[in-house]
């Protein structure tokens, strides 16, 4: 399952990725979709309420982590960015 996009669709049909799936994506670094993520946000592109949402996540070793997921309007603005 190497190099594999899940991507999460809600019930409403918002579907939402996360910075490494994003990354995987656009063939690039997390380091840079966090970049263009800020960028975003900062520039007011997008309604950081609308397009950024935290999701609890449970880990291969039991633990839970806080995991941020982005919108699809918050994709494909990166991928024009």
């Amino acid at each position: 399952m190497e190099n594999e996009i899940l991507i999460y669709k809600t019930d409403d049909g918002v579907i939402w990725m996360n910075q490494q799936q994003m990354a995987l994506l656009y063939d690039t670094s997390i380091p840079n979709i966090s970049m263009h993520n800020a960028n975003i946000l900062q520039d007011k592109e997008l309604d950081e309420n609308s397009v950024v949402k935290d999701y609890l996540t449970t880990a291969a070793d039991d633990k839970k982590y806080s995991v941020t997921y982005y919108a699809l309007p918050m994709v494909l603005a990166v991928g024009f960015k």
